[in-house]
């Protein structure tokens, strides 16, 4: 399969970050990536320094549309290699890229995490077929991560093996005994399927079944940011709360695959109050890539890029 860059694949708000990902798989692919003039020229040829601008202004943001075409093409590349640079910066040795004579390489046998996110949201963004759902393995993904972590997470949403919604809150209560659950006191559709979250964690308590216990409520997506608005309000704390007869303070989440560029996520934050688990957190979190690393790497070798 070809393709060629398009900034576009992980949504308008992603654009500099998926500009950073094209640079990655170059580099993935053993390519002569580009410099920053050499992306500088491709992002004036393509006329792209309009929808590059920053989108969000305000606090360190500055409205600055000054500058000529080729002014504006340098200052866009200029924040690709930034979110290079960040994703070095906060990984460390986790990071499977450096920068060699001002062309990012890929080291060898190194940060298999990292890849494995970079896969998931290259396979999704290209519609790569034949291999394992990337949705579906983000979701459990997400869980392992929380695991690694430290705190025990269960898979809910459609990765889970159980799709009926009273099932899922009994295989809750199963993995946290603390938890009572009060499901017939709970006004709900009688279609519900997973309660709008993909994972449920909670610290284990034993037989604690007082109130006032955390548990942490996630809502997964591999999809284009443009849709995150909405999605990221499929998770309901207040339901979640009824639904464990008010003894729980439920602490929603948003996860994606993608790296979510600074600007994007303070105001995603500041919009919708949701904790945001991207590429650099679940990275520092998840101690081994899933088995369906083999399969993403051998497809996305596969792909010829224009």
């Amino acid at each position: 399969m070809t393709f060629e860059i398009n900034p576009e694949m992980h949504g308008q708000d992603l654009r500099v970050s998926c500009l950073a990902d094209w640079l990655e798989f170059q580099a993935f692919k053993g390519m002569m990536a580009f410099t920053e003039a050499d992306l500088a020229d491709y992002i004036s040829d393509s006329d792209w320094q309009r929808i590059l601008e920053p989108k969000y202004i305000g606090g360190e943001w500055n409205d600055n549309r000054i500058g000529d075409r080729q002014d504006k093409s340098r200052e866009a590349a200029g924040r690709v290699l930034n979110i290079l640079a960040q994703r070095k910066n906060l990984l460390e040795g986790k990071y499977p890229f450096e920068l060699r004579r001002g062309r990012l390489a890929l080291k060898q046998g190194e940060g298999k995490v990292y890849l494995w996110y970079l896969f998931v949201s290259l396979v999704h963004g290209l519609g790569l077929r034949g291999i394992p759902a990337p949705a579906i393995e983000f979701e459990r993904a997400v869980t392992v991560g929380l695991c690694d972590l430290g705190l025990p997470a269960l898979t809910v949403g459609t990765s889970a093996q159980n799709y009926d919604f009273g099932s899922r809150i009994q295989d809750i209560t199963c993995k946290f005994p603390h938890l009572v659950e009060t499901l017939d006191d709970v006004v709900r559709s009688r279609h519900l399927n997973d309660g709008g979250i993909d994972t449920f964690a909670s610290f284990p308590c034993a037989m604690d079944t007082r109130h006032g216990h955390w548990a942490f409520i996630g809502q997964s997506t591999v999809g284009k940011s443009d849709d995150w608005s909405r999605k990221i309000h499929e998770v309901k704390p207040n339901f979640w709360h009824q639904v464990f007869g008010q003894r729980i303070e439920p602490i929603a989440f948003f996860a994606t695959p993608h790296h979510i560029q600074d600007d994007y996520l303070n105001a995603l934050f500041q919009d919708h109050r949701r904790c945001l688990l991207d590429r650099i957190r679940l990275t520092l979190w998840t101690s081994q890539p899933p088995p369906s690393f083999q399969a993403y790497e051998t497809a996305l070798h596969a792909v010829i890029m224009l």
